[in-house]
């Protein structure tokens, strides 16, 4: 097959070469050779080799692999204003980088870069920026299986503004399905879940209330903890009130004699004790504490033919745990225990627990009464 040559002849322009195959090569080759003899070649895969400049402060290749493409938007004798920088940080095993760097008036900065590992690096260098002392290395990381790490020096690390109405400013996800909030409402802030049932808080000005998803009042709903996993210490200036108004009663009756025999029965039921988990913590020095033994309290109700659990004094709560072995996001492999309210919800080989308890203000108010 013939070939085709198209070629310029004035001297000082650039010269075009066009090789069409003739059946014996493969060769296709583009060649512009400017004054200062620099070139693009294309080869018959496709591959491009830019050599030399192209155009002055435009584009440029060297011999340590680095690939510089300059933009520059304004007149000739201003510096570059954008400049995008290819180059193989890692010879040995040919792993290479891309930045993307801007005028600040006086120099190029970095302000973009792509790593070897396809992370994505604002204003870093760091894949894990915040590593270093002093505040000196900020900035913002997605890497390359998602996350985002953000670092800032004596600021805000991150700022959501939501305008004009209120309502969910981050809903956070598993598995695509929402399992978290936090909004705005009245001029407050609302965090919490709604999976199973709307479990929020609310915080605003000096209180914290109960609250559903969307900030509004949840009332007598939302628990505190749960048999599984209690609070220790409460600290309160003052103590907890109780509603105790008539109008949310009924059945209101004095206690039968059967339940007055209890209440004296429970009297004599108090005992000082100590903790057995303070007592592995602190040794002798676990403090000595005063109040009654769900049991023995259990025990008395079923001497006088009652059931005790029919009385709110009386708490009895039972759940399963099951070891799970799980890994880290840091690759480290642990072990948790996950608690479940039913034995249907739990998995073969869970262990049940059940663990008893009293409510003291009703007991106390139990045993006035026998009085």
């Amino acid at each position: 097959m013939s070939s085709v040559k198209i070629q310029g002849s004035a001297t000082g322009t650039a010269n075009f070469t066009i090789a069409v195959p003739d059946g014996t090569s493969t060769d296709r080759t583009i060649n512009l050779p400017d004054a200062a003899g620099s070139f693009v070649l294309a080869d018959a895969s496709g591959n491009v080799d830019i050599t030399g400049t192209v155009t002055a402060d435009r584009l440029t290749a060297d011999a340590s692999g680095e690939a510089i493409l300059s933009l520059n938007g304004y007149t000739a004798s201003q510096d570059t204003e954008v400049q995008l920088v290819a180059v193989r940080d890692d010879v040995s095993t040919s792993k290479s980088l891309l930045d993307i760097k801007t005028n600040d008036g006086s120099s190029l900065v970095r302000r973009i870069r792509i790593d070897s590992l396809g992370n994505l690096l604002v204003k870093t260098t760091d894949a894990n920026p915040g590593n270093n002392s002093g505040g000196s290395d900020v900035g913002v990381v997605l890497d390359f299986n998602g996350k985002v790490l953000a670092t800032a020096n004596n600021a805000e690390v991150m700022v959501l503004n939501r305008q004009s109405s209120a309502g969910t400013i981050a809903e956070f996800r598993q598995d695509g399905t929402a399992v978290g909030t936090i909004g705005t409402y009245f001029g407050g802030t609302y965090i919490g879940s709604p999976v199973g049932s709307d479990a929020y808080l609310f915080f605003y000005s000096n209180l914290i209330r109960p609250a559903a998803s969307n900030g509004t009042n949840r009332d007598n709903v939302i628990d505190l903890g749960e048999s599984s996993s209690r609070f220790n210490d409460i600290y309160a200036g003052n103590g907890t009130i109780q509603t105790s108004d008539a109008n949310e009663k009924q059945d209101v009756a004095e206690l039968d004699e059967a339940e007055k025999r209890v209440a004296t029965a429970a009297k004599g039921l108090i005992r000082k004790f100590r903790w057995i988990n303070s007592v592995e913590e602190k040794g002798d020095d676990a403090r000595i504490h005063v109040g009654v033994i769900a049991q023995d309290l259990k025990a008395a109700f079923e001497a006088e033919g009652l059931d005790p659990g029919r009385y709110a004094m009386f708490i009895s709560s039972t759940w399963w745990e099951a070891d799970e072995t799980y890994t880290d996001d840091e690759g480290v492999e642990k072990t948790r225990t996950n608690t479940y309210e039913t034995a249907e919800e739990a998995p073969v080989g869970a262990v049940e627990r059940t663990r008893l308890g009293v409510r003291y203000n009703q007991l106390l108010a139990f045993i006035i009464g026998a009085m």
